[in-house]
């Protein structure tokens, strides 16, 4: 029942991606992201981008703005390496998935990231769990 739940809360956040027109969303690490249409969405270069940043404004856009579950998955599109004044995209479909998340992991490590974790690499995340 769970699993329907969660699907139908994707579905209807792709869904709505799809009826509305693109509106940029800026995530807490003030990276501009949109929908590009089905269920990818791109977060756009400035100074900085990184793999961390990416990931972050993926999370935020579908906890914050999509309501979605933070149990979410969600795939990095773009293949590594990123150069500059490249986007990156992500989805919540694991077609097109990249071959690597862009993250340095030691072992064995899933191509997705769940929304939440994705929001914990923010750095408002980061400083508030550590304390600073």
């Amino acid at each position: 029942m769970r699993a329907i739940h969660r699907l139908g809360a994707v579905l209807g956040a792709v869904g709505a991606m799809l009826a509305g027109p693109a509106q940029a969303y800026y995530a807490i690490n003030a990276f501009r992201i949109e929908a590009i249409g089905g269920d990818r969405m791109q977060v756009y270069p400035r100074g900085g981008l990184t793999y961390w940043d990416g990931w972050c404004a993926a999370g935020d856009y579908a906890i914050a703005l999509l309501n979605l579950p933070p149990a979410t998955p969600i795939w990095l599109i773009s293949e590594p390496p990123r150069h500059a004044r490249e986007s990156l995209v992500f989805s919540f479909s694991a077609d097109g998935a990249a071959s690597t998340n862009g993250l340095n992991v030691i072992g064995e490590a899933p191509l997705y990231q769940t929304a939440g974790a994705a929001r914990a690499y923010c750095r408002a995340s980061i400083d508030y769990w550590t304390m600073r």
